[in-house]
């Protein structure tokens, strides 16, 4: 007497591996746009951060834009990204000797607005501070609109 065994098509386990990728691939999606999101941020806030740096090294020596019109083209001229060319500047500090601050600040967004799923924001700002060494012949306070 001889038995069959004929393939159970439930056995079968031909086609899993794609039933499997397509399951995660909605959260390899998701994970490539947080770290998408993440580098652009952090790009923004290192450029930023540049910014306030050489803003206070100028300002210090008197040596940063005199009036808001010479501000914004300063900003425009030295931001690599679109997060840091739309910050607003403030530069504090206007007697020699005193700590001189320039902040930059923007508010970006985090997750954008998709349906069913609210839109975040997040303040981000970047500081440097400085010995004022000449004053100002400029307005002081500064600060971008």
């Amino acid at each position: 007497m001889h038995i069959f065994h004929t393939p159970s098509r439930l056995r079968d386990e031909a086609g899993q591996a794609a039933v499997e990728f397509i399951l995660l691939l909605p959260f390899l999606i998701g994970l490539l746009f947080v770290l998408f999101q993440f580098s652009s941020v952090f790009n923004g806030l290192n450029d930023m951060s540049q910014m306030a740096a050489d803003g206070a090294r100028l300002a210090a020596v008197d040596r940063f834009p005199k009036t808001q019109p010479e501000l914004l083209a300063w900003r425009a001229s030295q931001g690599d990204t679109s997060i840091a060319k739309n910050a607003q500047i403030q530069v504090t500090g206007c007697a020699p000797g005193e700590p001189l601050q320039v902040r930059i600040s923007t508010t970006i967004t985090i997750v954008p607005h998709l349906p069913g799923l609210a839109e975040r924001t997040k303040l981000i700002a970047a500081n440097a501070e400085m010995r004022r060494e000449a004053a100002p012949t400029g307005t002081c306070p500064l600060s971008t609109p």
